[in-house]
């Protein structure tokens, strides 16, 4: 698997976690790993597409 397909994978986790706490604190923190999880997967496609 790439790594952008890793990252999303990660970004997934994320989101399902998030969507199955009660927290609201913990789902905040969640989401944000997740759009972090999605920003890396962007980067790493374009530096996959650039090499």
């Amino acid at each position: 698997m790439s790594r952008a397909g890793q990252y999303r994978r990660y970004a997934a986790e994320c989101l399902r976690l998030a969507t199955s706490s009660d927290d609201v604190r913990e789902k905040a923190v969640l989401l944000q790993m997740a759009e972090q999880w999605r920003q890396l997967a962007e980067r790493a496609e374009t530096t996959d597409r650039e090499s």
